[in-house]
C-alpha cells in the first residue's frame, strides 16, 4: 500500500489486489463512521492504462538501478 496527496489535496491510497477480497468489510466500517475517520467522501477507481505503463517503467528503472548498484551486471570484453 502506498499513500500520496494528489494535486487537489486529496489523500490517495494505492491498494494492491490482495485487498480486493476485503473491500466489502473495509468500506462497511468506513461508511458507518465517516465522521470518526474525518472522511467527507471517498471513491474507488482503477488505474488508467497510462498509469500502468508508468508504474511498470518505474519498476524496471528501479530494477536496473539496483542491479547496477549491487554489482550483478556482467561486462564482456573481446
Amino acid at each position: 500500500m502506498t499513500v500520496r496527496v494528489d494535486e487537489s489535496g486529496k489523500v490517495v491510497y494505492k491498494l494492491g489486489n490482495y485487498f480486493a477480497a476485503h473491500f466489502r468489510s473495509i468500506f462497511s466500517v468506513v461508511d458507518n463512521d465517516l465522521e470518526k475517520f474525518g472522511i467527507k467522501s471517498y471513491s474507488i477507481r482503477n488505474m488508467t492504462l497510462e498509469q500502468v505503463f508508468l508504474a511498470i517503467g518505474e519498476q524496471e528503472l528501479q530494477t536496473e538501478l539496483t542491479e547496477t548498484d549491487s554489482g550483478h551486471n556482467e561486462v564482456l570484453l573481446e
